[in-house]
């Protein structure tokens, strides 16, 4: 019902907003009926969203990664912003996670409750609940059987469960992680005697194996050895790496390129 010319300018008058094309189109496959709204009222979304706290890119960033915002009426909004501080957040927090996570919009508050409710059964409190959603918003759409199954993935890898809890509080995207993927960056860490880094300070495990693998290596060839008493040299900023050492992220993983080299080792014997 609606002429390609109409959609040709609702996209041109979108992209006066900020919007590239590509963005505008990928948000029309995701919710079509964008092109039936007027601009007057998207423009109005976009200032009323403004006006409770965010910022003009921050609401172009959560319309692009939830096109569906534009259908919530803004007393809604508000209604669920108060919503989510009545469960303890102080307003700036909520103003973060939604702008991380802009689908929580769309959930219920009784979805809420439930989600406080299966992490205080696993052990969590509410105020460590709290601090974690801050960061990892995320954790609002994982099912209690997943956040189970990631508890005990971390736990088979050698930590205790009071370990798996601290470790998720000081870094809950570690619940988002796969199987593999954190199994692989642990494995790699006890193999060079850094087992109980990864309780000491979790954030490291955000560093990918590849960075952390070549940067051992390096320090290896000037015959440093890394130990749980300076393991801090794997973590370093970039920046300060590369004036140190001359060389870039990129030169250093391809010189030692982790999944090259750990092929070639495991070619017949054991590593």
């Amino acid at each position: 019902c609606i002429s390609i010319n109409n959609m040709k300018q609702k996209i041109v008058d979108m992209e006066t907003f900020g919007y590239r094309k590509e963005d505008i189109i990928i948000m029309g496959k995701a919710n079509p009926s964008i092109y039936n709204y007027s601009i007057t009222n998207l423009k109005q979304k976009i200032v009323d969203m403004e006006e409770l706290g965010y910022s003009h890119d921050e609401v172009l960033k959560m319309t692009k990664r939830l096109p569906n915002l534009f259908t919530f009426g803004i007393e809604s909004i508000k209604q669920k912003i108060d919503n989510i501080i009545s469960l303890g957040y102080d307003r700036e927090a909520v103003i973060k996670i939604t702008r991380k996570f802009p689908a929580i919009f769309g959930y219920s508050m009784d979805s809420l409750k439930n989600k406080f409710s299966e992490l205080v059964s696993l052990g969590y409190s509410p105020e460590e609940m709290i601090d974690m959603s801050k960061n990892f918003p995320e954790l609002f759409c994982l099912k209690k059987e997943n956040l189970e199954q990631r508890l005990e993935s971390i736990i088979d890898l050698g930590y205790t469960k009071e370990e798996a809890h601290h470790m998720t509080i000081s870094l809950p995207t570690l619940l988002g992680y796969t199987k593999e993927s954190l199994e692989k960056k642990v494995r790699f860490y006890d193999s060079i005697g850094l087992h109980d880094m990864a309780v000491e300070t979790p954030k490291n495990l955000m560093q990918s194996v590849e960075l952390s693998y070549a940067r051992y290596q390096l320090y290896a060839s000037e015959g440093i050895q890394i130990d749980m008493s300076n393991y801090g040299k794997l973590f370093v900023k970039n920046k300060q790496f590369m004036n140190k050492y001359e060389i870039s992220k990129e030169e250093l993983i391809d010189t030692y390129n982790y999944d090259r080299d750990n092929k070639e080792n495991t070619n017949g014997r054991t590593i």
